[in-house]
């Protein structure tokens, strides 16, 4: 899980976010499987992902996705379309690394291509 507050909150909000998106590319990449897994199965391990990690998570989310729509980083829609647009952009291609590496040659699992895949989402919500 990655806590809101793993990035020290003395940061300028853009600093933050980029710490915050970095964590989560990294944490998405060390554990892709198990979580898209558990989504798409169902059930209690679900539910009690949702119940103990998610919701937090999301809730923090909201607030950086509204912040970045209010500083028009983003444009105005409706914010868990940004949020899952933003998990999509950021887990997805870790649970297709196997098929990007065939389609591809890229091995997204890989740390040099998992940190620029960080670099790439923070590049693309963040206009850096």
């Amino acid at each position: 899980m990655i806590e809101p507050v793993a990035a020290p909150a003395d940061l300028p909000f853009e600093e933050r976010y980029a710490l915050l998106l970095w964590l989560y590319v990294r944490y998405s990449a060390e554990h892709a499987r198990i979580t898209f897994s558990k989504t798409i199965a169902g059930g209690e391990r679900l539910e009690w992902m949702v119940e103990e990690f998610v919701k937090a998570n999301h809730a923090a989310t909201r607030a950086y996705a509204a912040t970045l729509i209010e500083r028009g980083l983003v444009p105005d829609m409706p914010l868990p379309s940004l949020v899952y647009a933003i998990v999509g952009m950021v887990r997805l291609p870790f649970v297709l690394a196997r098929e990007a590496q065939l389609a591809m040659g890229y091995d997204f699992m890989k740390g040099k291509a998992i940190d620029a895949h960080a670099n790439c989402a923070i590049q693309l919500l963040m206009h850096r």
